[in-house]
């Protein structure tokens, strides 16, 4: 027989005599084991979080069951998504007006309920994914970003959340192809 851990919440209250002296303490005892084994979870995903965020320098969060934006869509200022956004707007407007071609079907993808659910199907629940992304309204030079995604379900509710942890990487690529030129290239004959 395996021992499982409880949580109880308990309340006690006293009855007096007569005099006022104690007679007897009551206690009710309620099993709150769920509730903190939630808790405990959104305090390790909270903790994760903080972790990750300090190695990238932008955040984003998206309710997939609900289509919310829930944290970054401030950081889509720089570009033609309303203020006021759902998914709906990142996936059309943005996605498909700023993210390069090639990257967008990974992209939508991890932005879609169905693609996160089966990834967590597959038990597959966190990726790093480099894509490029135009660097404003109306530039043309795509920059890259390196994303760190994690899919999890909210206990609290049982949505699909995606978290996205991103920075640019721009200039690592642009010395990275520089060097790999260099390697291929014959330096005498060019």
């Amino acid at each position: 027989m395996t021992a499982k851990k409880h949580y109880l919440k308990t309340i006690f209250t006293h009855v007096e005599d007569d005099r006022g002296g104690l007679l007897k303490i009551i206690g009710i005892s309620e099993d709150i084991t769920a509730l903190k084994n939630a808790e405990l979870k959104y305090i390790e995903t909270q903790k994760y979080k903080d972790t990750i965020a300090k190695l990238y320098e932008r955040i984003y969060e998206y309710n997939l069951t609900k289509g919310t934006v829930i944290l970054g869509g401030e950081n889509y200022s720089n570009y033609a998504v309303p203020k006021q956004m759902d998914l709906d707007d990142i996936r059309g407007s943005f996605v498909k007006q700023y993210v390069h071609p090639d990257d967008r079907p990974f992209i939508l993808n991890m932005l879609s309920l169905q693609g996160a659910e089966e990834c967590l199907k597959k038990g597959m629940s966190e990726f790093d994914y480099d894509y490029r992304c135009k660097a404003a309204l109306d530039s043309e030079i795509y920059t890259w970003k390196a994303s760190h995604i994690s899919i999890f379900v909210d206990p609290s509710d049982k949505s699909v959340h995606t978290t996205w942890f991103v920075k640019d990487i721009t200039e690592t690529m642009t010395h990275k192809k520089q060097l790999l030129y260099q390697a291929e290239r014959d330096l005498l004959t060019g």
